[in-house]
């Protein structure tokens, strides 16, 4: 008789997607996003007791 263990559907899957923040091995993080009509698009982080930090995202196309 087997046993059947079970996976999340999360572990049985992976792969990059074309968008979203991905941590970077050596450090680092890199955001990736699909706005290809916006003439602009900043990154704003913020902290739970900071300001908000507003960083302009570059275009690989640009």
């Amino acid at each position: 008789m087997s046993k059947k263990t079970a996976v999340s559907r999360s572990e049985r899957y992976s792969h990059v997607m074309p968008f979203g923040t991905e941590v970077l091995p050596h450090g680092g993080v890199l955001f990736r996003l699909w706005a290809p009509r916006a003439q602009t698009v900043e990154l704003c982080l913020e902290e739970e007791s900071g300001p908000q930090e507003f960083f302009p995202m570059d275009s690989p196309a640009a």
